[in-house]
């Protein structure tokens, strides 16, 4: 079952199009990611996925749930954000810092492998 399906999804600011029809699709268990030079509209595009912001054309789909018309992402992203404002509050550092500095912990876990959670 693929969890994100996109198709032809398209992100532009006035004229500059920072995502052009990106059609991908990520299934249940796989690990995905985006590489890329600055610029690429790698931030875009999950910002995008987790409904920051809105896409200017395309379609996209979270576990089969069109999220236009269901935002599951908003919940579960602010969740997540939640959790991570919490620790980085602890550290007195910035959303930003935090997942700087703890990246590699967060994507992999304490032992340096692909954590389960």
């Amino acid at each position: 079952m693929a969890l994100i399906d996109t198709y032809n999804l398209t992100k532009k600011f006035g004229d500059l199009t920072a995502v052009d029809n990106l059609t991908l699709h990520v299934n249940d268990g796989e690990v995905f990611g985006f590489l890329g030079p600055n610029g690429a509209g790698k931030t875009t595009t999950v910002r995008m996925l987790c409904c920051l912001i809105s896409k200017t054309s395309g379609k996209y789909s979270e576990a089969q749930v069109t999220v236009r018309k269901h935002p599951v992402s908003i919940a579960l992203s602010n969740r997540v954000l939640e959790k991570i404002d919490k620790e980085a509050s602890k550290e007195k550092r910035s959303r930003s810092e935090y997942i700087e500095v703890h990246f590699e912990t967060l994507l992999f876990g304490s032992s340096g492998q692909m954590s389960d959670a």
